[in-house]
């Protein structure tokens, strides 16, 4: 069984952390076809994602991504997104005010195939 490891960084010898994770335990994929949305379950024990992919992509936590176009409504999918925080669970295990955790992200590439990969982190 693999499992989900905090998302701890790096300390440097002098003590200051460094912007760099640990190696995850969990990481998923998804190969994308060109403007095919994929949907992603969010595992129950995530607190946070990092995303990496061979070619740009969209995101979107609360509907399926398209591909925008001309959008000023506020949902356009979000492009090339470094991760998310999904929990509705402040690291301190506080509960966030206002926001519901992730349980799914829709995910879309515009011209081209693309394989994507999800590093997850509680």
């Amino acid at each position: 069984m693999v499992a989900i490891v905090p998302l701890d960084f790096i300390h440097s010898r002098s003590g200051h952390e460094s912007f760099i994770p640990y190696p995850p335990e969990w990481v998923d994929s998804r190969a994308l076809a060109a403007t095919i949305a994929e949907s992603y379950s969010v595992p129950a024990a995530a607190r946070y994602l990092l995303f990496a992919c061979t070619a740009d992509f969209y995101a979107n936590c609360f509907a399926t991504a398209v591909v925008p176009t001309d959008l000023s409504d506020g949902s356009a999918a979000q492009l090339n997104p470094a991760g998310y925080y999904v929990s509705s669970i402040l690291p301190d295990g506080q509960p966030m005010t206002g926001h519901a955790a992730v349980s799914s992200i829709s995910f879309i590439t515009a011209a081209t195939t693309a394989i994507l990969t999800i590093a997850v982190y509680r």
